[in-house]
């Protein structure tokens, strides 16, 4: 907005020494007139009559400058409004005046209707300008309002972050303490509750055996075990083990039975080891009590060894179907005892168990068969003859031996199936004599700690099980070499039993 200027007057006039003409003089009046804009409008003194100010404003709307005056001016500021709109109206009646008494030009008429409309238009632009700057300025207060709230917003989401990440470190401290503090609370309990799953109740020092609730084929054996297991663990580390109950069970004879109180882990101790002879018991029943069962009904059945098995029918005879019937339950349960050697004595004893009763139960019913069978090529092919036959027929005997026991013993893995491409290349890789084809096409595979490098077996259980099946062949030959004269024979005998070590 335009201020209003004060003429200096203090201005040096130079008309003294270069006098202008009436002519110049007027039309300098003219053009001051025309392009002084409120200045020159405002120079009277604001003491001045109305009528002295009309006056001034016919002479400049005569002479054709009072509206481009008013159109060349910018508004005025807010403080002078009032002001402006009496002087707007003082204008709008001297025009009215001059229309009404004075007779000029149209074209003059014309210019000011115009610059009059011009003026209004530049008005309300003008107005419509400072409403549009307040509304911008209301828009960016709000715009800076919506900024501040969300840096607010994102610090107080940052805050609550931290927050949530503390407490979540803080949430798994707490579990993983509250895991320690309840794991006695856990092994407490197993103590407490698998005693009447595996039949055993506890009455003071006294421990009564029952019938089990639990079946060794129920899918809840396992973690029962382990349950078992780890609480046998955690109390014998915590009361000092074998040891420290045997020391606590002297001293308790020692006092006396009116004294008979034992501290609470070496008392949890012994229940937990007595609740694991119950477990393994189950499974000494399952697999010991059923092997030495079918021998003693195969060998009812077949009356052995009063009658022995002709070789040609042994394989397809009870013998082999009743124990392959009963091989896959014995397996799993084996699996069982294995894969928790590392857990105490008690597994490794079992384990011996069953391979002993095993190995004993398999010699009792082939052992006379055998014999028997060697007595029989002797009689019929002679000393050569007999040493040939033998070799293969118990190199054959061996072989279903050997893929018996790891029915019962071996660990047992499906493969997946191979595609066609790789299938030559499985053939020759798999060709290694260390794992035997199953029963729906599994594998059983050879433990490292069974079978050696070249391929036979040094576990000495079984070891000595197939040794003692072969006896015979040697007490047979051997008696036959003795009484044998003949150089030539001897060395058929030597060469024949070479022959057959090495295709062995």
């Amino acid at each position: 907005m335009a201020t209003q200027r004060r003429p200096n007057t203090s201005n040096v006039s130079y008309e003294t020494y270069a006098p202008r003409s009436t002519a110049q003089v007027s039309r300098l009046s003219r053009i001051a007139a025309l392009t002084a804009g409120p200045t020159a409008m405002a120079s009277s003194d604001s003491s001045s009559s109305t009528t002295a100010t009309t006056g001034l404003a016919v002479n400049d709307l005569m002479n054709g400058g009072g509206t481009l005056l008013q159109a060349m001016s910018p508004p005025p500021p807010p403080e002078e409004e009032a002001s402006s709109s009496s002087k707007r109206t003082t204008t709008t009646t001297i025009r009215d005046e001059i229309r009404s008494n004075h007779h000029f030009d149209p074209a003059v008429k014309q210019t000011l209707d115009r610059a009059v409309g011009k003026a209004d238009h530049l008005t309300n632009l003008l107005k419509h300008t400072t409403s549009l700057r307040l509304a911008l300025r209301a828009s960016i207060n709000i715009a800076e309002d919506i900024s501040n709230r969300h840096a607010e917003l994102i610090r107080h989401s940052g805050e609550l972050s931290a927050a949530a990440d503390r407490l979540q470190g803080e949430q798994s401290m707490l579990s993983r303490h509250a895991e320690e503090i309840g794991m006695p609370l856990k092994h407490y309990d197993a103590v407490d509750n698998v005693g009447v799953l595996v039949g055993v109740l506890f009455k003071g020092k006294t421990v009564v055996r029952g019938l089990a609730k639990i079946k060794v084929d129920n899918d809840e054996f396992p973690a029962i075990l382990d349950q078992i297991d780890n609480a046998v663990e955690f109390f014998g580390r915590e009361s000092g083990g074998k040891d420290a109950l045997e020391a606590e069970l002297k001293r308790q004879k020692r006092v006396g039975a009116g004294n008979s109180q034992i501290s609470g882990n070496i008392e949890y101790y012994r229940r937990s080891l007595a609740l694991q002879e119950a477990a393994l018991f189950l499974i000494r029943e399952a697999v010991v009590d059923r092997i030495s069962t079918t021998t003693k009904q195969v060998a009812a059945a077949l009356q052995i060894p009063k009658i022995p098995i002709a070789a040609d029918k042994l394989e397809a005879s009870l013998v082999y179907t009743r124990f392959h019937g009963i091989s896959a339950r014995s397996n799993r349960l084996l699996s069982l005892v294995r894969k928790r050697l590392h857990r105490g004595d008690a597994y490794h004893e079992l384990l011996q168990l069953c391979r002993t009763t095993y190995c004993s139960s398999r010699e009792s019913l082939l052992k006379a068969t055998i014999r028997a069978h060697m007595d029989k090529l002797k009689d019929q092919h002679g000393l050569v003859g007999m040493t040939r036959l033998a070799s293969v027929f118990l190199i054959r005997l061996c072989t279903v031996e050997t893929a018996l026991y790891l029915d019962f013993f071996g660990e047992k893995k499906v493969e997946p199936p191979k595609d066609p491409a790789g299938e030559e290349k499985s053939k020759d890789d798999g060709n290694d004599g260390k794992s035997t084809e199953g029963a729906g096409g599994g594998t059983t595979t050879l433990a490292s700690q069974v079978v050696s490098d070249d391929g036979t077996f040094y576990d000495m259980e079984f070891q000595t099980y197939l040794s003692n099946l072969c006896s015979a062949f040697h007490r047979t030959v051997r008696r036959g070499v003795v009484t044998v004269l003949d150089l030539d024979t001897l060395c058929q005998i030597v060469s024949v039993l070479r022959e057959e070590r090495s295709l062995a």
